[in-house]
């Protein structure tokens, strides 16, 4: 998928993402069921701003990481 729509965003990278944003970006996805691919979902922890992107994720199949196989998920992106 594409990036974010503002372009000075940039996905976090590993070890950015604490438990409080897996789980904003848990609810995101759970509150947003119905949206488009490319939603787009802002939202601030401890006075930092994010977005919520709403994408096609993919795990590979027997991996460590579930859901396997292509499945909505939330990449979530912030300016440094």
């Amino acid at each position: 998928m594409g990036g974010p729509l503002n372009p000075a965003l940039r996905p976090l990278q590993a070890g950015e993402a604490s438990s409080e944003i897996a789980q904003r970006a848990r609810q995101i996805l759970d509150e947003n069921a119905d949206a488009p691919f490319g939603t787009e979902v802002p939202f601030e922890i401890d006075g930092r701003s994010y977005v919520g992107r709403i994408e096609e994720h993919y795990h590979e199949p027997g991996g460590p990481r579930q859901p396997w196989g292509p499945h909505r998920g939330v990449t979530v992106y912030h300016s440094d």
